[in-house]
């Protein structure tokens, strides 16, 4: 292969938009992709490489493989959800193309979805389980068509890293639903090595008429305990607390070590 080019399969963690360059899977204050897009793990074949400070990124991925369906007792009672088999035959395609460089040069990238997935429906609270996941609801009983481009920003200044991301794209669900969700985070170093702490806002619409734009806010404070191990605290509420009125909040702490 040429200088700088990979191969990778089996189950990865694609490289899309902003989550791409974050820290997003160790972090609760998820990344909008989690929405958006609905997963970004998966089976795959994935390109990726380096051209001096561009990089790039294409993947095919097998798609959602299961579909939940509601079990009911002879009697009628629920019983609860099973999986069966989706019957997709759509390989999702992910692609990326950005800068990489140094210091404190603005960086950029676009990023590129086709292929049919969970819909993700704004939702005003908090879906636990595995997806952990604020302000968004994943159907797990239906797939629709998703088309995504996604275009996202960074840039160090001083003790600040800023980050940002704009996605527009369209739902074939019994019709074109217009998705679009804006990103936007800043990283403070408040004590270089010792204290970090990270502000950002989200906000989701997907394009359905029943439901709302949703937008978030969310805090996370980062110190080291020893040197391959942090505690960081997390606090994340619904915009609406924000003008008094009633909306969905959590808070939780995580620990994170090196290995």
């Amino acid at each position: 292969l040429p200088d700088g080019t990979a191969f990778r399969i089996g189950r990865l963690r694609m490289r899309y938009g902003i989550d791409s360059k974050l820290d997003g899977p160790a972090n609760p204050l998820r990344t909008p992709e989690y929405r958006t897009i609905g997963t970004l793990s998966d089976r795959a074949l994935e390109m990726a490489g380096y051209i001096g400070p561009i990089e790039y990124a294409a993947a095919v991925t097998q798609g959602p493989d299961f579909l939940l369906r509601y079990a009911v007792a002879a009697n009628g009672e629920l019983i609860g959800p099973i999986k069966t088999d989706a019957m997709n035959s759509s390989h999702p395609l992910f692609v990326r193309l950005g800068t990489d460089f140094k210091g404190a040069t603005p960086n950029f990238g676009v990023s590129g979805f086709y292929g049919k997935g969970y819909p993700v429906l704004a939702n005003d609270g908090f879906q636990a389980g595995d997806t952990m996941l604020f302000g968004g609801a994943i159907e797990q009983t239906r797939l629709v068509l998703k088309e995504r481009i996604s275009v996202d920003g960074r840039w160090n200044v001083w003790r600040l890293k800023l980050a940002g991301e704009y996605t527009a794209g369209r739902d074939r669900d019994g019709g074109e639903k217009t998705v679009q969700a804006w990103y936007a985070r800043a990283d403070l170093s408040v004590v270089p090595q010792r204290l970090t702490t990270q502000l950002q806002y989200d906000r989701f619409d997907d394009g359905r008429p029943s439901s709302q734009t949703m937008g978030s806010l969310g805090i996370g404070i980062t110190a080291p305990i020893t040197e391959e191990s942090w505690l960081r605290l997390i606090g994340q509420g619904n915009e609406k607390l924000l003008v008094g009125r009633k909306g969905s909040w959590l808070a939780g702490s995580q620990l994170l070590f090196a290995f």
